[in-house]
């Protein structure tokens, strides 16, 4: 596995210090240079500008959703998903985007109820449709499916992710 390191800090030390080519540099004055090389320049922002507005090949950072686009002139490219706040079965429009824990707590309250048991041997032979159901003794979550006649595992995939936090020399 190839590992990359990751710096922040001032400009003005970034010119003086060594240049690991497997470094991403993080500057204050919002430019990203991997090794010696400038990336792109970053603009943290309260809403994406309209395209006329953009700087060509930079990454925008919208604070209020800890969205990332990339502009390349023409357009912007999506780079993280966006968090919503609040879950809504009546659109697609946030398909793409993540929630946050709040929201996926508001919505089982409000929306779903779960069926506790303390083992999944417990679980009805045949459960309700798009019902969560809790086995509490192996902290599993599954929702019943009437297309597939079964209970679905509920999974939670995190990435394994390995950031390593350095300062300048």
């Amino acid at each position: 596995m190839h590992e990359i390191t990751f710096r922040e800090g001032k400009y003005s030390e970034y010119l003086i210090c060594d240049k690991d080519p497997d470094t991403l540099y993080f500057l204050d004055n919002g430019k990203l240079f991997k090794g010696s090389t400038l990336v792109t320049d970053i603009y943290l922002v309260e809403e994406l500008p309209e395209v006329q507005d953009a700087c060509k090949d930079s990454l925008y950072i919208v604070k209020s959703s800890g969205g990332a686009s990339y502009f390349d002139g023409t357009r912007y490219y999506d780079l993280a998903s966006q968090l919503v706040g609040e879950i809504r079965d009546d659109t697609q429009e946030y398909d793409n985007n993540g929630a946050t824990i709040g929201a996926i707590k508001s919505y089982v309250a409000n929306h779903k109820q779960i069926n506790e048991y303390d083992s999944f041997y417990e679980f009805p032979a045949v459960g309700e449709d798009g019902k969560f159901y809790l086995d509490r003794t192996e902290s599993k979550l599954y929702v019943y499916s009437d297309d597939s006649g079964s209970y679905v595992p509920i999974k939670f995939d995190l990435p394994d992710i390995d950031l390593i936090d350095v300062n300048f020399n």
